[in-house]
């Protein structure tokens, strides 16, 4: 069984070598609505260490025009912004939470501005 178990591995690191497939993950689980991020899930950080991949880390502003608790979803635009992509080369699994810490605190800063700027962006002065 163990013979087979490597043998899958060696195959699943040739296969991202040969296709390069890209894989897309939400770390945060689901959409928040709040002035910070979700809490990261482990998982995706997990994959991309094991296969020493890149993380490609990507922020969307917040939805200042989603009225959450009205139910309400009005007209208006967000930012996206790709930021640099993040190197797993040479990472083990004892490394993930700094990994988390590191993309998420990256990735919350760039929340922040996004969010500040696409008030201005949908004409609005105060957050609701």
């Amino acid at each position: 069984m163990l013979g087979k178990l490597k043998m899958a591995d060696k195959q699943k690191y040739s296969a991202q070598e040969t296709i390069q497939a890209k894989l897309l993950f939400f770390p945060e689980g689901t959409r928040g609505n709040g002035d910070k991020l979700l809490p990261f899930k482990k998982g995706c950080f997990h994959v991309a260490v094991e296969s020493q991949a890149f993380i490609q880390p990507v922020v969307i502003s917040k939805y200042h025009f989603l009225k959450s608790k009205a139910k309400i979803f009005n007209r208006g635009q967000n930012i996206i912004k790709i930021l640099p992509e993040v190197s797993c080369a040479g990472l083990s699994k004892d490394d993930i939470p700094a990994l988390m810490e590191r993309v998420q605190k990256m990735m919350q800063r760039e929340y922040e501005q996004l969010s500040e700027e696409s008030l201005s962006i949908n004409n609005i002065s105060e957050v609701h």
